[in-house]
């Protein structure tokens, strides 16, 4: 099984973890991204959301989903 968060990021602080051609805008205030669970940067997100919050009462991302991908092996 493969498990890939998506992520919907504030653009204003997408850049702390993210570089700027990663993931899709949508509009001026989201950015969609997909970070694969196994990313070293998937430990990253509620460090830096927590620390958003404390400094500026602002929230790093909007919302999530965990999209799962099985192989046909594991569905058999």
């Amino acid at each position: 099984m493969k498990e890939v968060l998506e992520l919907r990021l504030n653009s204003d602080f997408a850049h702390l973890l993210f570089k700027a051609d990663e993931g899709k805008s949508l509009g001026t205030t989201v950015k969609v991204i997909e970070l694969s669970i196994d990313d070293p940067r998937y430990n990253q997100v509620p460090i830096i959301a927590k620390e958003l919050k404390i400094k500026s009462d602002r929230g790093f991302y909007f919302g999530w989903k965990i999209k799962r991908k099985y192989s046909k092996k594991e569905l058999d």
